[in-house]
């Protein structure tokens, strides 16, 4: 990032920063910690989707062992 826009993007979150944190407002606050909370953990979630669902797979693979089996079930519903 060039400083030119650096500098744009620090300006424009000053500018923004008592709407987003704003003084004796813990309300706001809350809900600013809230919605960055759940961002983190909707990344969180993206991330861990094609490990789950790799897991799944390797599990289904092994319909001999009782857990394999028991997880496929629910799939075939499905």
């Amino acid at each position: 990032m060039d400083p030119a826009t650096r500098s744009n993007s620090l300006r424009t979150f000053s500018t923004l920063l008592p709407y987003l944190w704003p003084a004796g407002r813990p309300d706001l606050k809350t809900r600013v910690l809230v919605a960055l909370l759940s961002l983190v953990l909707a990344k969180a979630a993206n991330v861990m989707v094609p490990l789950v669902l790799g897991h799944a797979v390797d599990q289904l693979g092994n319909l001999d062992q009782p857990q394999g089996l028991w997880l496929g079930i629910p799939l075939a519903v499905i």
